[in-house]
């Protein structure tokens, strides 16, 4: 089984909020209660607020994909205003890497690693 990853385009706003908020959820089921999750998922991944991130030119947003199914999602920075000392250097902030259970986690974090130094070398 091959994870391909590929940057997500602003046309699959859609497809990233539905597989945002499911991977989130399937994460953090048995962390809070019913209501916190609600809320924190209107919050966090409504249109509005995935549209503005896909547009912000420091925010990367990528799919991954085995056989062309979408199986997961990986986003990082290079914002660097909540952390000054980063500013003096080039760096990536990992902000999410969330992948559906039947995906084995070790599996998908290697493969957005190794597609992290990849990005890394070519900037």
């Amino acid at each position: 089984m091959h994870i391909e990853v590929r940057r997500i385009e602003k046309n699959e706003l859609a497809q990233l909020s539905t597989i945002a908020k499911k991977t989130f959820f399937n994460t953090f089921i048995n962390t809070c209660t019913a209501e916190d999750m609600n809320g924190f998922l209107e919050e966090n991944y409504n249109d509005e607020k995935l549209l503005s991130e896909l547009n912000n030119l420091s925010y990367h947003y990528f799919f991954a994909t085995i056989n062309n199914e979408v199986v997961g999602y990986l986003l990082f920075t290079e914002e660097y205003k909540h952390l000054s000392i980063l500013q003096q250097w080039k760096a990536l902030e990992l902000k999410r890497n969330l992948c559906f259970t039947t995906v084995s986690r070790q599996r998908s974090s290697a493969s957005f690693n190794e597609f992290l130094y990849g990005f890394c070398y070519k900037k």
